[in-house]
């Protein structure tokens, strides 16, 4: 979510919410800069990311700088961890980066199921923008009934035009069939994420969202995975497909897939 296209994707995970209460939580955040750590940085051609993210690190300096490997005008991956979620002002909450940039909040809550109503109404009220965001969620978790109606009520809250349930919220868009576009209602004095819709092919008067739903874990592999074995061959042969299709290229397509 964060390093396709080196960070500059409208839909790249900008904000992380978590719960201070979460056992796993610091070996999570450990495992996500380890796997950052082990990527290799990216140009950064987008014009005013150098500038961006030095406003970024300003603002926190204790900002990890991860990755290794990339060319003299890459920009490393920035993760911030713990932005106080009550400082509502802070930058990681108001401005899109816009460069490869993540930053992680952690909100208290007593049970699961008023964290998942806490993390909604936080990404409803204080992060900036609707486009789109994604739930992670176990199917352990999902078979408490409570966490389960909690879950399906923060799909129906979230106020974004896209949502993804353990899939990247990405594939609403490259789907075609669904809508994309902003959670709909902003006015021209507060456009954040924009008006109307794209794609939309089954043609829905008035969209609210799009919802796309996936597996915990995906075996194989997603090609759009940065550490999937593979990606670069599946890829060139989808563009080649896309550019001129044909049925003799689909086995070697799904093969290339398949050996992730």
């Amino acid at each position: 979510m964060l390093v396709n296209n080196a960070g500059f994707n409208c839909l790249a995970a900008r904000v992380i919410v978590t719960s201070s209460e979460w056992p796993q939580r610091e070996a999570f955040l450990g495992a996500l800069t380890q796997a950052l750590a082990e990527i290799t940085t990216r140009r950064a051609y987008y014009p005013g990311a150098a500038e961006r993210r030095d406003a970024f690190v300003a603002a926190h300096p204790e900002a990890e700088e991860l990755g290794t490997g990339g060319p003299p005008d890459a920009l490393p991956w920035t993760f911030i961890r713990g932005v106080p979620p009550g400082r509502t002002d802070d930058i990681c909450f108001n401005v899109e980066s816009f460069f490869g940039e993540c930053a992680e909040t952690a909100l208290t809550a007593p049970t699961v199921e008023a964290f998942i109503d806490a993390a909604t109404s936080f990404c409803n009220d204080i992060v900036w923008g609707t486009l789109s965001a994604t739930v992670l969620v176990s199917p352990s978790s999902l078979r408490d009934p409570q966490v389960a109606d909690a879950v399906e009520r923060a799909i129906a809250d979230l106020r974004y035009g896209a949502v993804g349930v353990n899939v990247w919220h990405a594939l609403a868009f490259v789907m075609g069939t669904t809508s994309w576009g902003a959670y709909p209602g902003h006015p021209r004095t507060d456009i954040q994420s924009g008006s109307g819709v794209v794609a939309n092919a089954l043609m829905f008067d008035r969209p609210q969202k799009s919802v796309v739903r996936g597996p915990f874990r995906s075996r194989p592999k997603p090609s759009w995975f940065a550490t999937a074995p593979g990606q670069y061959e599946v890829m060139r042969r989808f563009v080649a497909f896309e550019a001129d299709p044909g049925a003799g290229k689909i086995p070697g397509l799904l093969l290339a897939a398949l050996r992730h």
